[in-house]
Parts: C-alpha cells; sequence; structure tokens
C-alpha cells in the first residue's frame, strides 16, 4: 500500500540560443508516508532526439539542417500531502 509505480510522457523544451523542441517518457516510483505525510519519489527522464534548426553561424554547415539532443535526467523528491 505504500508503494506506487508511474510512467509519464510529454512535450519537451530544451532552452538554447535557438530553443529545441521534441518529447520525454519517464517512469518513476513513491514510497508514501515516510515522515508522516511526507513521501519520497524518483523519477528517471529521457528526452529523445530533442530537435531545434540550424540557424546560428556557430551551427555545423552542411549535412542535417537540425542539432539533436538526447537528455537523461533524475529526480530525486520529496513531496508532502494536504
Amino acid at each position: 500500500d505504500r508503494f506506487a509505480i508511474g510512467a509519464f510522457a510529454g512535450a519537451a523544451r530544451l532552452d538554447l540560443a535557438t530553443p529545441a523542441y521534441g518529447y520525454y517518457l519517464g517512469a518513476g516510483v513513491k514510497v508514501s508516508e515516510v515522515l508522516g505525510d511526507w513521501d519520497l519519489g524518483l523519477d528517471l527522464r529521457i528526452g529523445d532526439k530533442v530537435a531545434r534548426d540550424n540557424v546560428l553561424p556557430t551551427d555545423p554547415q552542411g549535412g542535417s539542417p537540425d542539432n539533436f539532443y538526447d537528455i537523461t535526467g533524475v529526480s530525486l523528491y520529496l513531496s508532502r500531502r494536504f
């Protein structure tokens, strides 16, 4: 009763000189009532091929008109229910 698992998907925006857009996926686990009304959670997030246009003079020339980024992140958080 104290453990939960979940999955999520969403839109991604990477704040660069020119913004990059794509999607991200993730999964997480949560333990309820670690300290009273406080819960502890851990999420893994993955952004796959978040893309931005090659429009800056410093961008690689030739080849693909886009730059792609793969993003991986982990979030450990404490939340309170009320």
